[in-house]
């Protein structure tokens, strides 16, 4: 059973539940994009922006700036991938849908609780900053809440659109700069706390049976230290210390209690593979399997906070229409100019250009939803 689809199905049916019992608190726009309007946030706002206002306008200054940097490096980067995906086809592209059971290359697979948990969070943060720079420079923030755009979850606030016009554009700069600034800054201190959950130390947990491993007298709950000359600190070590293993070959295998010499044999499963006949996993802090399982399922967690945080941040720095970058590229160029027309048409260029960009780098993995979405009713045809 594919427990993402099972929760997914859950999730959206108490949402789409909740929805027609009270359909009158929701407002829809273009048929897709769904907002529930609250409050929730606003005091807070402001409360946060009365502290130290100087300090946190220098902040969000500096912000602003660097996310120019920011848009021309992620205009950059898409640029030469669409350019590396046309000359060479089978390369990947240089977006990726961030996408609960999408197979991104080097990235483990995305649970839909992990997808739900994290869109959330950085949703908030992304959004509260834009409200909480809005209140910094005196422009009031209308509502906050969050809404669905299809089926993705999105959090908002609504600033007043008039009097953040008529603000200073680097007051509008920061404003627009501030979701996708305190993303970047938040996403890599995910990674930061992250890093209090690698735990070093490799444990034997299993040894097969008649395995080379059995024959040698080591057993389950050993430590493994080294394995010849290669020191084992995490379970990675200790695959690309036997990727190169060779039928018949010995290794010693050191480990906290003694050393044992292991002739590999070959691997009774893949033919023409040597092995140990050793399973390991990463020594952790207790050995509840309960507390275990939370531990991997927190630290899978920041994992993808962290990688859709600063994905989220730079995608929204694009060039690109209605995203923050997009305003950001407008304002720029209008208090540049000085002239909205000549604003407008350059905006409007770079931003058609941008979005054709990521039409191309979406298409092999629209390719692979059809193909997924239809492969079964053309084996039934066939």
């Amino acid at each position: 059973m594919n427990y993402d689809i099972l929760f997914a199905v859950i999730f959206y049916g108490l949402i789409f539940l909740y929805f027609i019992k009270n359909k009158h608190k929701f407002n829809i726009e273009n048929k897709i994009f769904i907002m529930y309007k609250t409050r929730w946030g606003l005091k807070l706002m402001d409360k946060i922006s009365r502290r130290f206002p100087r300090l946190q306008k220098i902040l969000y200054h500096f912000g602003w700036i660097s996310c120019f940097f920011g848009m021309g490096f992620i205009f950059y980067f898409l640029i030469k991938g669409t350019i590396n995906l046309i000359l060479n086809p089978g390369s990947q592209p240089a977006l990726a849908p961030v996408l609960p059971g999408v197979a991104i290359p080097g990235m483990p697979t995305l649970s839909f609780w992990h997808w739900i948990v994290a869109i959330l969070i950085l949703a908030t943060i992304h959004e509260f900053s834009h409200g909480l720079v809005s209140r910094l420079h005196n422009i009031k923030v209308k509502s906050s809440g969050f809404a669905f755009l299809g089926p993705i979850l999105a959090a908002f606030v609504e600033p007043d659109e008039k009097q953040l016009q008529k603000s200073k554009k680097t007051a509008q700069l920061s404003v627009y700069a501030a979701g996708p600034f305190m993303n970047v800054i938040t996403g890599f201190l995910f990674l930061l706390v992250s890093s209090f959950f690698v735990f070093s130390g490799v444990q034997i947990v299993n040894i097969v049976e008649s395995s080379p491993a059995s024959q040698s007298g080591i057993v389950a709950g050993e430590n493994i230290l080294m394995i010849d000359d290669y020191t084992i600190n995490y379970v990675s070590d200790f695959k690309k210390s036997l990727n190169d293993l060779e039928i018949g070959q010995e290794v010693i295998v050191k480990t906290d209690l003694d050393e044992y010499k292991i002739i590999a044999e070959e691997n009774p499963n893949s033919e023409g593979k040597a092995y140990l006949g050793l399973t390991v996993d990463t020594v952790y802090p207790t050995d509840s399997k309960l507390l275990k399982g939370i531990i991997v399922w927190v630290k899978m967690l920041l994992y993808w906070l962290f990688v859709a945080s600063v994905g989220v941040g730079l995608f929204n720095l694009l060039p690109l229409g209605p995203v923050d970058g997009g305003k950001m590229l407008y304002t720029g160029i209008f208090g540049l100019t000085n002239n909205e027309k000549i604003a407008k048409r350059i905006w409007i260029v770079i931003s058609s250009f941008c979005l054709l960009l990521i039409i191309i780098n979406l298409l092999p993995w629209v390719y692979k939803l059809l193909i997924f979405l239809f492969k079964p009713i053309l084996l039934l045809i066939l």
